[in-house]
């Protein structure tokens, strides 16, 4: 037999049952819109500088990384740290007490 052929299928003298067919309802799904997924938003200019226009000076808000030079993101809790988001690089704020 070459490939092609097709091999004969064995046949059976079993009588196969009768079932009634019911007419199946086709259902067009209507597709809902899916939300778009939230992107994180990006910082604008105006909230990472601070401009001062009778100096002409422009000022960074936040500090740079040490290791990679990104701008470092603040944290409050649940210890305040200084955290570079590209290299993980973070600096612990020290607490200082006032002696009295």
């Amino acid at each position: 037999m070459s490939k092609r052929e097709k091999k004969p299928e064995p046949k059976t003298d079993e009588a196969k049952p009768e079932v009634e067919e019911k007419p199946v309802e086709v259902k067009k799904e209507v597709k809902e819109e899916k939300p778009k997924k939230k992107m994180g938003k990006k910082a604008r200019l105006s909230t990472l500088y601070d401009y001062d226009y009778e100096k002409n000076i422009i000022k960074l808000k936040n500090k740079k990384c040490s290791r990679c030079g990104n701008i470092m993101a603040f944290h409050k809790s649940p210890t305040q740290r200084w955290t570079c988001g590209s290299c993980s690089y973070t600096e612990y704020v020290k607490k200082e007490e006032n002696e009295s």
